[in-house]
């Protein structure tokens, strides 16, 4: 996938797994459309050219049906310890086996994108993660989970 470039701006596609079906900036919106299967992965755009104070990235974060488990965090916001409870896409919670998996948790800046923790979690089907926050500085963060398959990012707030 190539650069675009419109009204003095250079616009590149930098990553974050399979390449965007079309993508379109008019000087105003920067359209996209990802590939179904691209759920929970991020993609990230970068901005750079005359009228832009510096060079910019845009992170989007693609939401898919693609019939696995999802994450959700709470709380959000978070103080202390953030709990992540992995749920089929129907909304019931995830089915409790005797299968474990080993998870990689990947926490980083928003604003920068800078990692600032990583775990690395074994746990069965159904049981909760446990993430203790309390480390880190107040602001927006993705959190990124991995289950060796797939990835999936949520973004938090700390408090």
């Amino acid at each position: 996938i190539g650069d675009l470039d419109v009204v003095g701006k250079t616009i590149t596609y930098e990553g974050g797994g399979a390449p965007p079906l079309y993508w379109n900036y008019d000087g105003t919106y920067l359209r996209f459309a990802m590939p179904s299967a691209a759920g929970g992965v991020p993609a990230s755009f970068k901005i750079s050219g005359q009228g832009a104070c510096f060079d910019r990235t845009l992170l989007f974060y693609v939401i898919s049906g693609n019939g696995r488990a999802i994450y959700t965090a709470t709380p959000n916001p978070v103080s202390d310890n953030l709990t992540i409870k992995s749920v089929e896409e129907n909304g019931q919670a995830e089915k409790v086996s005797s299968v474990t998996k080993q998870y990689t948790v990947n926490i980083s800046e928003l604003s920068t994108l800078l990692k600032v923790k990583q775990v690395k979690i074994t746990k069965t089907d159904g049981a909760d993660m446990i993430i203790n926050m309390s480390g880190l500085k107040t602001g927006y963060y993705s959190v990124e989970i991995n289950d060796g398959i797939e990835t999936q990012v949520l973004k938090i707030y700390k408090l």
